[in-house]
């Protein structure tokens, strides 16, 4: 009986390396599509920023050789000054947000942003302070840390929650063809599984050897969608921030990846179950 059952002959049907490449791509595309997730998260520092009150200076696109970059200097060292007498009791930092900025703009500038950040108890003549500011270096622009921020804040949480939701489709769509393809690959066999069962095979044995057989297909797919998403995933993240460190993005990616993998795997096992259990009662 044994040998017999082993001669099942699903392990050369089409359907069967079907499955193995649909699995494969469903999982690359909800992986990456998840990393990008993460990667397009807004962090706590970006959202505490448009709730501390202050200013963004945005100033005039320049080059190391012109008189706009030698005011830009000069305006640097005045507003140090201007701070500290003027205003009081504030910080004021330069920020570089050159890993964010490359999303919303058309071409790369050499734009300087200069963030000050006021004390919430902080009096501040914002007329004069325009003033101040403006005639020191002419056409630069003014914002509001709150409003400049939020702006950022929604475009990332827009790309961000895009991403889960192709993430959450890409699963869906997976179930809802493993479901097809299962239940496809069973019929495919109806004969051959209806001929094991005159023979004396029971229910439980030609469930386990389909479970076994699909159970490999199912992780040989989410490994191979796994690599390549990680593959396209790092060396992206990496060029569009290069501050970040490629073996410490690479093991955290990994390790997010391989969690998020082991859990869809054992989502997949268990609705493969319940197709077999409902095919098999079909057939009895």
């Amino acid at each position: 009986m044994s040998n017999l059952l082993k001669e099942i002959p699903f392990k050369q049907g089409s359907t069967s390396a079907m499955l193995s490449a649909v699995c494969a791509l469903f999982m690359f595309l909800t992986f990456l599509s998840y990393s990008f997730y993460h990667l397009f998260l807004p962090p706590q520092s970006l959202e505490k920023a448009a709730q501390t009150p202050g200013y963004v200076l945005v100033l005039p696109d320049s080059n190391s050789g012109s008189q706009a970059h030698r005011n830009t200097m000069g305006f640097l060292d005045h507003m140090l000054s201007y701070v500290d007498d003027v205003i009081g009791h504030k910080e004021f930092t330069m920020k570089d947000y050159s890993s964010i900025l490359p999303l919303f703009m058309e071409e790369e500038t050499n734009t300087v942003y200069v963030e000050i950040r006021l004390a919430h108890k902080a009096q501040l003549n914002e007329t004069q302070f325009r003033q101040d500011i403006e005639g020191i270096i002419p056409g630069i622009e003014i914002y509001k840390r709150g409003p400049f921020f939020a702006e950022w804040l929604a475009k990332l949480d827009s790309i961000s929650q895009a991403s889960r939701s192709i993430a959450i489709m890409m699963f869906f769509a997976l179930c809802a063809c493993v479901i097809v393809l299962v239940t496809g690959c069973f019929n495919i066999h109806h004969d051959t599984i209806q001929t094991l069962r005159f023979l004396g095979a029971s229910q439980g044995y030609i469930t386990k050897k389909f479970q076994n057989f699909f159970s490999w297909r199912f992780l040989m797919g989410s490994g191979i969608g796994l690599l390549v998403a990680l593959l396209v995933f790092v060396p992206f993240a990496w060029v569009l921030d290069p501050s970040l460190k490629m073996g410490l993005l690479f093991v955290r990616e990994t390790t997010r990846l391989f969690i998020m993998a082991a859990s869809g795997y054992l989502l997949l096992l268990l609705l493969m179950r319940l197709i077999l259990s409902l095919q098999t009662r079909r057939l009895a």
